[in-house]
């Protein structure tokens, strides 16, 4: 009861910024969804990006909505604001100002970059050191996808991570990617992250790599293949042989070893059943062909022999 009270006050909370309805009655929380969705189609496809870039009102919009219903969030609960842009805002100090205001609100910043533009990327990239607020700046699919290959080779970076970072979801492993490799204890979060799995229940890859190694490979074989877009192929969610040469170390070489010595055990078998395999057919074989034998060769009548001399076996002589 007490968490159905709580859900109700969040989205009476959440609702305080929608759109609401264009007539002003008041509509259920599912009408309102869908009059949203309806009203946010119809701006998405009716706007054209172009020319300047208007950010700084937007900011200071953003700051009275997130403001008038910060009250009902839950202890750690944060907004994440995601900034689609392809240039500097039109009015920088206006917007740094909206920036400095917004931070001392609950809130995240993510800044999608739409351009290749030098100045662009430097403004953005920089907006940290005047701010002190927590910005993550992403490129675009690919180029994210290269930077963590660069860092981590051993990751397929794939469009459902990059769809999730734009979209708000924030974790310091996915920043990590691109920046350096991971640790032993980081591949193990980011393999519970990405397989829907404890970090407890995955053993510790400096104890245990030979069994960490099999239950990677167990989770990565269940999951359906990602594109990636480095290879232009499907792939799965980890290159197992590169996790294995980055971080196995002396324990990947004796696992490797244990395993060629029990392939070398299995083809030694294997030849060893086939050789029985043979042995019997060869056995089923002859048998066989003494058994045709005394079927084709019947005795020969005394009778017939005195009628017929070269039947006697001497009549050539």
């Amino acid at each position: 009861e007490d968490e159905e009270e709580a859900s109700k006050r969040i989205w009476e909370g959440i609702w305080q910024i929608d759109l609401g309805s264009s007539d002003g009655t008041d509509l259920g929380w599912r009408d309102r969804a869908e009059e949203d969705l309806r009203v946010l189609e119809s701006v998405l496809f009716e706007t054209i990006p172009c020319y300047t870039t208007p950010l700084a009102g937007h900011i200071w919009a953003v700051f009275e909505q997130i403001k008038g219903i910060c009250s009902t969030f839950s202890p750690g609960q944060r907004v994440a604001i995601v900034i689609a842009s392809d240039g500097v805002p039109n009015q920088p100090q206006s917007f740094l100002d909206a920036m400095a205001e917004l931070q001392k609100l609950p809130v995240y910043l993510i800044v999608r970059l739409c351009t290749n533009d030098e100045a662009s990327f430097q403004f953005w990239t920089t907006l940290d050191l005047d701010l002190d607020i927590a910005i993550e700046i992403l490129d675009d699919f690919e180029a994210e996808a290269e930077a963590a290959f660069t860092m981590n080779p051993w990751c397929n970076y794939c469009m459902p991570l990059q769809r999730a970072r734009e979209w708000g979801f924030r974790t310091k492993l996915l920043e990590s990617l691109r920046e350096r490799p991971l640790t032993h204890d980081e591949l193990r979060d980011y393999c519970a992250l990405i397989f829907g799995v404890k970090p407890d229940l995955l053993p510790d890859p400096t104890v245990d790599w030979a069994t960490f190694y099999y239950d990677i490979e167990a989770l990565n074989a269940r999951e359906k293949r990602q594109f990636n877009p480095l290879e232009k192929r499907n792939r799965g969610w980890i290159d197992l042989k590169a996790m294995a040469k980055m971080y196995g170390g002396k324990a990947e070489v004796a696992r490797r070893k244990v395993v060629m010595e029990a392939r070398k055990q299995e083809e030694k078998m294997r030849k060893e059943r086939q050789r029985v395999l043979e042995l019997k057919k060869k056995a089923r074989a002859k048998s066989s062909a003494r058994s045709n034998e005394k079927k084709a060769l019947p005795r020969t009548s005394i009778l017939s022999r005195k009628q017929d001399p070269d039947a006697i076996g001497l009549g050539h002589c």
